[in-house]
């Protein structure tokens, strides 16, 4: 039976699988005479469907009228080919002589998701600390230093790594900014007061330190 070697790209006109570079596609004729090519595992599903292996169908064409016993064997033969593959692909759609479509080959992997990657926490809360140094809280806190003295600092992300919330605080005195996710997330003033005590546990969970200049860095472990 013809084989060939299928370029890029081309389908097997049975399951519309595209071949791998390298396999093997065989040739078929289908009953109103259009040639297709079909992929190893759908040649049984082609043969229930009538299509005729190419070699059979041209000697069909070149040889028939002239010697019709011939003929008559080659299409016996055929209808035999085609009932065996009937009974071993199952039953064939009605209608429009085309062949079943197969059910998915084991060579043909399921799609695998991989699960997303968390972020960084270290690399978010720098990012965060990065956009408040850039802002007019940077300054803000630098000119209250001038006058408070040296503050203590945290900086707490909000779950899944969103929002982050630094806190600069003072004896008597604190403030709270919000920095907004990405490179360039808004940083705005959310809240302040007078007692560290009226801070959440998280808020005084002191992770940062605050140079002269009012910049926030983190303290590592």
């Amino acid at each position: 039976m013809p084989e060939h070697e299928a370029p890029d790209f081309e389908r097997c006109s049975v399951c519309g699988r595209t071949a791998l570079r390298g396999e093997r596609l065989w040739d078929y004729v289908t009953p109103p005479g259009e040639p297709r090519r079909v992929c190893a595992l759908c040649k049984v599903h082609a043969e229930a469907a009538s299509w005729l292996p190419a070699e059979l169908a041209a000697a069909r064409l070149h040889g028939a009228e002239a010697r019709p016993s011939r003929a008559r064997a080659l299409r016996e033969r055929l209808a035999r080919v085609a009932e065996s593959a009937r009974a071993r692909a199952g039953e064939v759609g009605e209608g429009n002589g085309s062949p079943p479509r197969p059910e998915p080959s084991e060579h043909r992997s399921p799609a695998v998701i991989a699960p997303p990657v968390p972020e960084d926490p270290h690399r978010l809360a720098r990012q965060a600390i990065d956009r408040f140094n850039s802002s007019d809280a940077r300054r803000t806190v630098a000119g209250l230093m001038r006058s408070l003295g040296e503050p203590q600092a945290s900086i707490q992300l909000a779950n899944g790594g969103g929002r982050a919330t630094v806190t600069v605080a003072w004896e008597l005195s604190w403030y709270q900014w919000a920095v907004e996710p990405g490179a360039h997330g808004e940083v705005r003033e959310v809240s302040k007061g007078k007692e560290t005590d009226e801070l959440s546990d998280d808020a005084r969970r002191w992770n940062g330190r605050v140079t002269d200049d009012g910049s926030l860095r983190l303290v590592t472990a």
